[in-house]
């Protein structure tokens, strides 16, 4: 925001891709990208390319479409989340959307980064995570969050978990 606040709004890893705004002919620049967990390689394709290959409307194209479909769906239902359920809840789904992402349960993550992915305070995201960790389910260590119980947290997390899974679960049908 104008006044420096920041809230997580989506989280793409490896099933995903940022720079939308390249799909037009003449792309308008777009808001900047964060990178918060740099636990992983990135690919990165000239603008000229990717514009080159989406209009050979062939394999590139349809799999980019479907994943904007996806994000799409994905970003709808994080809205609803985060207006209608519990931190605790949104918590367990955003901790396990980014264990999806960097594909182990130890996730190089801070307190500060959650509270920004949250749009919550840091002091809020310290209580929850003492709740979860209390439950068994997480532990707090040095700029790390190890997720314990896995199952635990999928059983704590909200219907969002599930329902956004199944939306990038398609893309690989």
């Amino acid at each position: 925001t104008a006044d420096g606040h920041i809230a997580g709004v989506a989280i793409v890893g490896n099933e995903g891709l940022i720079g939308i705004n390249e799909l037009e002919a003449n792309p308008e620049p777009g808001e900047p990208a964060l990178v918060e967990i740099a636990d992983g390689d990135a690919q990165v394709m000239d603008a000229n390319v990717f514009q080159r290959e989406m209009a050979r409307r062939a394999a590139f194209n349809e799999l980019v479409h479907n994943y904007l479909h996806a994000f799409v769906e994905s970003l709808m239902q994080s809205i609803v989340c985060n207006a209608l359920h519990p931190l605790e809840m949104r918590c367990a789904r955003c901790l396990l959307e980014i264990r999806d992402r960097v594909g182990h349960n130890e996730l190089p993550l801070t307190q500060y980064t959650l509270a920004n992915l949250l749009g919550v305070r840091r002091a809020t995201v310290t209580l929850c995570e003492g709740r979860l960790h209390r439950m068994g389910l997480v532990e707090k260590q040095h700029r790390r969050i190890v997720i314990r119980n896995p199952a635990g947290l999928e059983a704590a997390a909200c219907e969002c978990y599930p329902v956004n899974k199944g939306h990038f679960a398609r893309l690989l049908q």
